[in-house]
C-alpha cells in the first residue's frame, strides 16, 4: 500500500530488555523488574546498548544469543482500524499487540503491512529471537561451504552477513527493528503498487512509465513531470497506467561525464498533489565493440568506464537509513570522482534515501540481490515462488533484469573462466549474484519470471554441452 496521506511513525517511547533465549513466550512473561533501557526505533540492539553504556563497538560481545524485546505503549494513538507497517525486522521476530501474537517474520528484508484494530493505549511488542540456537541445527546438505562466513547455519536464515565475516568486518550482529515502524490510517482512495520507470530514447525524448492500483472512487489521476502532465488510463479493475513524454529532455549523466539532471515528479489525484520525488532520464546499453567480443557500458550512447567502490554500511552498529548518515560518505565518493557504488550481496538493502542521494551525486548503483556465497537450499524452489518474493521483500529495490544482458555477462564470465592462462579459477562466475549455481540455473527477467541461462552459457561450454543438455531435462 502506498501512503500518500502521511503516516504516524512510532519512533518514541520504546524500551528494550534482553532475556535468555526462549525464556519468555509472550510479553506477559517478562519480569516487572526487568532492566528496561530506552531504545531508538528504527534502530538496533547494539545501538540501544551502546547509548546505555552497555556495548563497546571496539570490543563487541555477541548479540545473537539472547532474545531482545522492544516494548511500546501507543499512548497518543486513537482507537480504530489501522495498518501497522513494519519495514525491516532483523531477523527472527514475533510481533505482539496487546499480548496477542499477530506476526512471525523470518526475513530482515521483508516489509509487512498488518491490518489491526486499536482500542487506545495499546501495547506493542517486538521480540527478536536469538539466532544462535538455531544456527547449529542441521539443514539440507550444502554443495559448497564459503570460508569467509561463520557459522554455516546462516544459509538457513534471511539476514545480512554483516557481523558474521571475521576479519572482514566487526563482529556486530544486526538485531532489532532496523527500519521504521509506523501506523497508517487507510482512507479511500487507497493507492497500491505504485511503480515509476524512466527511459531516454535515442531521439532525446524522455519517457516516464507509471502504473498503480486504486481502491475507491476518483474522478481523475494525473502524472506530472516538470511542466508536462499526462492523465492515467484506468481499467475496470482499478489498474492505472500512464506514459508521460518529455521531448528534448535534459538527460541524467554520471558525474564523470556531465550533470546528473533530475526532474520533479508529482501524482495528482482529484486536484490534490502528492510529490513523488525526482527522476532522471538516461539510457543504458551494452557495447560489444567492433569485433563483437567486447563488453562495455554505454550511458546515453557514450561509453563509460565505471570506477567506484563497494558500499558496506554507514554505521555497522546502527545500520541507519537517513540522509545525514549516507550523505557524508556518498559525497566523498563523488568528490573522489567515482561514478558507481556497488551494494554487494553480503550486505543489506539500503533505503530509498540512499538511491536519491546517488541520483543527486551522479553515482550509478550496482545492486546485488541479497543471496550471496552460500548454497541456499530454498533457491532450488526458485521456479515456484522466488520471483514474487523479490518484489515482496522490497518492491522499491526490485530490478527488472534483462535476460539478454545477463546472458551476455554470463557468456563473458565463462569465456574468461575457460581462457588459457586465466587466474580467476571460476571465481568470476560465482560473483554473478543473479545466477543460481547448480540444477535450475536461471535468471529473473523483466517479466518477473525465471528464465534458463543455458542458451547463453552453451556457446562457451560446448565441450560440456552433452552433460548440460542432460541436466536440462
Amino acid at each position: 500500500m502506498v501512503d500518500i496521506r502521511g503516516d504516524t511513525l512510532q519512533s518514541d517511547g520504546w524500551t528494550l530488555v534482553l532475556t535468555d533465549a526462549g525464556a519468555c513466550a509472550s510479553p506477559s512473561d517478562l519480569s516487572p523488574s526487568a532492566g528496561l533501557i530506552p531504545a531508538p526505533v528504527p534502530g538496533t540492539v547494539a545501538e540501544a546498548l551502546e547509548k546505555a553504556g552497555l556495548f563497546d563497538r571496539e570490543h563487541p560481545h555477541p548479540l545473537n544469543d539472547r532474545d531482545g524485546w522492544y516494548l511500546c505503549r501507543l499512548v497518543d494513538v486513537n482507537a480504530g482500524d489501522a495498518v501497522l507497517r513494519l519495514e525491516g525486522l532483523a531477523t527472527l521476530c514475533e510481533v505482539f499487540l496487546n499480548s496477542q501474537k499477530i506476526l512471525v517474520s523470518e526475513s530482515m528484508f521483508e516489509t509487512h503491512d498488518l491490518a489491526v484494530h486499536l482500542h487506545g493505549g495499546d501495547e506493542l511488542a517486538l521480540c527478536f529471537r536469538a539466532l544462535e540456537p538455531g544456527l547449529g541445527e542441521p539443514g539440507p546438505r550444502a554443495r559448497w561451504r564459503p570460508q569467509m562466513i561463520t557459522p554455516q547455519g546462516l544459509r538457513l536464515v534471511r539476514t545480512t552477513l554483516l557481523g558474521h565475516m571475521p576479519g572482514w568486518c566487526p563482529e556486530i550482529q544486526a538485531v532489532g527493528p532496523r527500519r521504521p515502524v509506523s501506523l497508517l490510517r487507510p482512507h479511500k482512495p487507497i493507492i497500491r503498487d505504485l511503480s515509476l520507470r524512466s527511459d531516454l530514447l535515442e531521439d532525446g525524448e524522455g519517457r516516464l512509465y507509471a502504473s498503480l492500483s486504486i481502491e475507491g472512487y476518483v474522478s481523475e489521476v494525473t502524472l506530472r513531470c516538470g511542466e508536462i502532465e499526462q492523465a492515467f488510463e484506468r481499467d475496470s479493475h482499478g489498474h492505472c497506467k500512464a506514459i508521460l513524454k518529455v521531448p528534448g529532455v535534459t538527460p541524467w549523466w554520471p558525474r564523470t561525464h556531465g550533470r546528473p539532471h533530475l526532474h520533479e515528479v508529482t501524482l495528482i489525484i482529484d486536484d490534490v498533489e502528492h510529490p513523488l520525488g525526482r527522476a532522471g532520464f538516461r539510457r543504458l546499453a551494452i557495447d560489444r565493440g567492433a569485433d563483437g567480443r567486447d563488453f562495455g557500458l554505454l550511458v546515453n550512447g557514450e561509453r563509460i568506464f565505471c570506477r567506484g567502490a563497494v558500499w558496506t554500511t554507514a554505521d555497522i552498529v546502527r545500520l541507519p537509513g537517513g540522509r545525514d548518515d549516507y550523505e557524508p560518505w556518498l559525497r566523498l565518493a563523488a568528490e573522489a570522482d567515482m561514478n558507481m557504488v556497488r551494494i554487494g550481496g553480503t550486505m543489506a538493502y539500503e533505503t530509498p534515501v540512499f538511491f536519491r542521494l546517488c541520483d543527486e551525486f551522479g553515482l550509478l548503483v550496482w545492486q546485488d540481490f541479497m543471496f550471496a556465497n552460500f548454497d541456499y537450499h530454498y533457491l532450488r524452489e526458485l521456479y515456484g515462488f522466488e520471483s514474487d518474493r523479490l518484489r515482496r521483500e522490497d518492491p522499491d529495490l526490485y530490478l527488472a533484469l534483462s535476460q539478454a544482458v545477463t546472458g551476455e555477462v554470463a557468456e563473458e564470465c565463462y569465456a574468461e573462466w575457460r581462457r588459457q592462462g586465466s587466474g580467476c579459477n571460476g571465481a568470476l562466475v560465482w560473483t554473478l549474484q543473479d545466477l543460481l549455481p547448480g540444477p535450475g540455473w536461471g535468471v529473473i527477467d523483466s517479466t518477473g519470471e525465471p528464465k534458463p541461462i543455458w542458451v547463453s552459457a552453451a556457446p562457451r561450454l560446448s565441450a560440456r554441452a552433452g552433460a548440460f543438455h542432460r541436466r536440462r531435462h
